[in-house]
């Protein structure tokens, strides 16, 4: 039985292999620094005991698979410096990380996650990330843009805020 696999660093090439959603016994899945590339598989959502998933500077492309926000022992979630796409999950096990988790990627986020708490998060989360397309945004968001306007302009945002939630 595998409780952990720590495999980061190794040089590692080609796709994530879906069988490794059968070991559903595993709580530590490190593959970081690696070449993989590819989409992440649908299959890691089996991975209920989960609490470590580190998929960071890697190729990875694709989506988020929408199984992995039913991870609820997730703690930490690293997939940034990787090549993926499309919406970031805010539901579910996501709920609490932020955008240094999703960071270097090609996301439209809708709504970013770190903006769902705005009292403990700040523009200053933006600072290192190219956002385009539309950001929604709760409606107090404007303030904190206003209040620490001086981190947004290093950023290269593009496209439409919105105040409101879908």
């Amino acid at each position: 039985m595998f409780l952990d696999r720590e495999l980061y660093s190794n040089n590692i090439s080609g796709r994530i292999p879906i069988e490794l959603g059968n070991l559903t016994s595993l709580v530590s899945l490190d593959l970081y620094l690696n070449n993989l590339s590819s989409i992440i598989p649908d299959t890691l959502g089996k991975l209920q005991k989960l609490r470590f998933l580190r998929l960071n500077n890697n190729t990875l492309s694709g989506t988020i698979p929408m199984s992995l926000t039913t991870i609820n022992s997730l703690q930490v979630l690293d997939l940034s410096n990787n090549n993926l796409a499309g919406v970031v999950p805010v539901n579910g096990s996501f709920k609490p990380f932020t955008s240094f988790s999703f960071r270097n990627n090609s996301f439209t986020i809708s709504p970013p996650p770190p903006f769902l708490s705005p009292p403990s998060s700040t523009a200053s989360d933006l600072v290192t990330d190219d956002l385009a397309g539309f950001v929604i945004c709760p409606s107090n968001f404007m303030h904190i843009i206003a209040f620490e306007s001086n981190y947004t302009k290093i950023n290269c945002m593009s496209g439409q805020f919105l105040n409101q939630y879908v």
